[in-house]
């Protein structure tokens, strides 16, 4: 779910909310209702982003399991407390920025799989007297993964 929380007028961030499709937004908020709103949505267990440009931001963006400063029109207080700072003022790009953190850590999942899998069978293999390989094809098994590993990274500049 999306919560905007604004020092602008209420009623202003409710038409903003809507034609965004937000689900909830308040209006009228001073920067330590900000700090608050986040930490109630911490408290019930929510991972909260905290996108923000402005000295006001500055303490909720802190506050945030991640905060994203706007990079052109931003402060740069703003930029010293968030955790991500956006080289432009698109909002776009930060659900794409969100999309290319998860295809990252797949990759990263799948070469920790594709480097411990072979290790683990083999030394099972060996342990339960299935079948011991000789040291050269371990060694080569090993390599390999290392090159299976560097490939699928490479993934990354494609992404």
């Amino acid at each position: 779910s999306s919560e905007m929380l604004s020092g602008d007028r209420e009623s202003v961030v409710k038409v903003v909310a809507r034609e965004l499709h937000i689900d909830r937004a308040k209006g009228d908020l001073l920067p330590q209702d900000k700090v608050l709103a986040i930490q109630n949505l911490q408290r019930s267990k929510h991972t909260v982003a905290m996108v923000g440009d402005g000295i006001n931001d500055a303490p909720a963006l802190t506050a945030a399991n991640v905060g994203w400063a706007m990079g052109a029109c931003g402060t740069a207080l703003a930029a010293k407390s968030a955790s991500v700072v956006g080289v432009n003022d698109d909002l776009l790009t930060i659900p794409k920025a969100i999309a290319h953190a998860r295809a990252c850590k797949s990759i990263v999942y799948e070469n920790i799989a594709i480097s411990i899998l072979p290790k683990v069978s083999l030394a099972a293999f060996a342990v339960f007297g299935v079948y011991s390989p000789p040291l050269w094809l371990a060694v080569m098994a090993d390599s390999g993964c290392l090159i299976l590993v560097l490939l699928n990274g490479v993934r990354v500049f494609w992404l």
